[in-house]
């Protein structure tokens, strides 16, 4: 499992998927390859890998996580929140 630190992406944040009207749990990410995500993530989104934080508190404003997941058949990234 990796976490990855990075900008908000444009309708992303929970609030705006809320007002939205989306009733989805997560928000996945998907990306040109099913495999080494967190490395695209940081490559093409300008995330930083960081370490898992105790808290939400830990988030630099204008920040979201991201959590990476190999589900052995592909990776599974989707943003974190509360």
């Amino acid at each position: 499992m990796q976490w990855i630190s990075t900008p908000q992406i444009p309708g992303s944040s929970p609030g705006e998927r809320a007002k939205q009207g989306s009733k989805n749990m997560g928000y996945y990410i998907e990306l040109k390859s099913a495999f080494n995500k967190a490395q695209q993530i940081v490559e093409q989104l300008g995330g930083l890998i960081v370490d898992k934080p105790d808290s939400f508190d830990q988030i630099p404003e204008g920040e979201a996580l991201i959590c990476v997941v190999n589900n052995s058949f592909f990776e599974a990234a989707a943003f974190i929140y509360s």
